[in-house]
């Protein structure tokens, strides 16, 4: 169910000169989410260990994580601290090892598109949480939500999606009025649709037609938010022609029907 509560969300854009220095207490509360644009930092354990975090390269810090960072040479970094929603766990285990779940880990961007997609999306996400727009802040959480499905599926296929899942994630989102179903969404891919299952569900962590329905309502919880396009056509442009059929999905995913929703969130 969908919580309507604005999540704590803050950020911002740092530049930090060679010697700079930074220390988290114990205790802090939320999850920080830090892109390194160029550069490098140093982050120092209080058990000794040590992690260097290189651009470009995405890293999550789970809460009451205590640490110092150092910087050794000029380095730029994009940052969130934020609260998740409990929808989101699963998106938040590559942040976490099992052995030492009070660790920053480390995804390294290795592929220029989707390090393109990351940055734009920490963008978004800074944009509309400082905006003053009256949705900025659930369009900031919609933002983020996409940045850390991105990272969890890329930490999945070691920093770079498959091709044939790419094309299928690009096919979704360019048209998700489309009535896809797995055996077009197969074709795409060039697989069986055994086997694409597998696939997807395997990267992922979630099978195909649950991840377009997700991607649907994602889409329409923004449109609600950030226009006053009637629901009827909402719907429609989401893949979902009976507007009754899609009140009744997003009510039951959501926990609260469309114009509720847009109620609220306004």
């Amino acid at each position: 169910m969908d919580n309507p509560a604005k999540l704590n969300i803050s950020g911002g854009a740092t530049t930090c000169i060679p010697g700079h220095f930074f220390r988290r207490e114990p205790g802090f509360p939320y999850y920080t989410l830090g892109c390194n644009l160029s550069g490098r930092i140093i982050t120092h354990y209080t058990d000794g260990e040590i992690i260097e975090h290189r651009a470009i390269s995405l890293g999550l810090t789970p809460p009451n994580t205590p640490y110092t960072a150092s910087v050794p040479v000029l380095h730029r970094e994009l940052w969130v601290f934020f609260t998740p929603r409990p929808e989101w766990r699963p998106w938040l285990n590559w942040g976490v090892d099992a052995s030492k779940p009070d660790r920053q880990t480390v995804l390294p961007l290795t592929d220029r598109e989707n390090q393109v997609k990351i940055i734009r999306g920490l963008r978004n996400v800074l944009d509309y949480s400082s905006s003053h727009l009256t949705n900025g802040p659930r369009l900031a959480e919609l933002a983020l939500e996409q940045v850390l499905v991105l990272a969890a599926s890329l930490s999945a296929s070691g920093g770079a999606l498959d091709e044939r899942l790419e094309k299928v994630l690009h096919a979704m989102r360019q048209d998700l009025a489309e009535p896809w179903r797995e055996e077009s969404l197969a074709r795409i891919a060039r697989l069986s649709s055994s086997r694409f299952s597998h696939l997807f569900s395997g990267k992922l962590g979630i099978s195909p037609l649950k991840f377009l329905e997700k991607q649907r309502m994602e889409r329409a919880k923004a449109l609600l938010l950030s226009t006053t396009t009637p629901v009827k056509e909402i719907a429609a442009e989401v893949g979902y022609p009976d507007a009754l059929h899609f009140s009744a999905r997003f009510s039951q995913i959501v926990g609260r029907c469309p114009s509720q929703f847009r109620h609220l969130g306004s």
